[in-house]
């Protein structure tokens, strides 16, 4: 038996689901591969969801929980949503290593999830994504932006989305979410992202 006293409550995204074997992107522990839990009413279905529960014995890449309880399910978002999901689940779980905190990507897309369903047009959607690639700092280099621009890379993290949700210009958008695509090893493995960066709109 565990005291609740040892137990730390977390939020996270379900990036990864075998059986009770979790792949998280949680805001108290970051990208965590191995995450255990003793509820078996939960053996399927939680990829995509916001879930928290109670943290012991937290590792580096390994921690057990337990009074895990679904904060948001997937099935609560539309079909045009869909896509824009899976891209940041993609992201998360490819762009992230393991044992990296990345708390405010984190928290940028839980906010994101639990508003997924206001966000309906392909431009929206792939401006999301690149606020994700910017907080984990992938971007071609300063050059990339016009002067204009600049100054969303120096910006807090709480006046980001505002600054790069107003951001116009669709063609460097799209040129920022190829680049990552194909910069990065980890492109090859993503399958809805190049689906949203071929949509015009959903």
């Amino acid at each position: 038996m565990h005291d609740e006293k040892d137990h730390v409550r977390d939020v996270a995204i379900v990036l990864r689901q075998r059986s009770n074997l979790l792949s998280v992107l949680s805001i108290g522990h970051g990208r965590t591969e191995k995450l255990f839990y003793d509820h078996k009413r939960y053996a399927t279905g939680l990829v995509g969801s916001i879930v928290s529960y109670h943290v012991y014995e937290a590792r580096y890449d390994y921690s057990r929980v337990d009074r895990l309880e679904i904060e948001r399910h997937p099935s609560l978002y539309h079909a045009q949503s869909i896509y824009l999901l899976h891209a940041l689940i993609e992201v998360c779980y490819h762009y992230i290593p393991l044992g990296t905190q990345a708390g405010d990507a984190c928290r940028y897309v839980v906010d994101i999830l639990a508003n997924l369903n206001a966000f309906t047009s392909g431009i929206e959607q792939k401006k999301i994504v690149c606020l994700l690639f910017a907080l984990l700092g992938l971007y071609p280099d300063k050059e990339f932006l016009d002067d204009e621009h600049h100054a969303f890379l120096y910006a807090p993290v709480d006046k980001l989305k505002d600054l790069f949700l107003e951001l116009p210009n669709e063609e460097l958008v799209h040129k920022w979410l190829v680049w990552c695509l194909t910069a990065y090893p980890q492109g090859k493995w993503c399958k809805a992202l190049p689906l949203l960066v071929k949509s015009t709109n959903l």
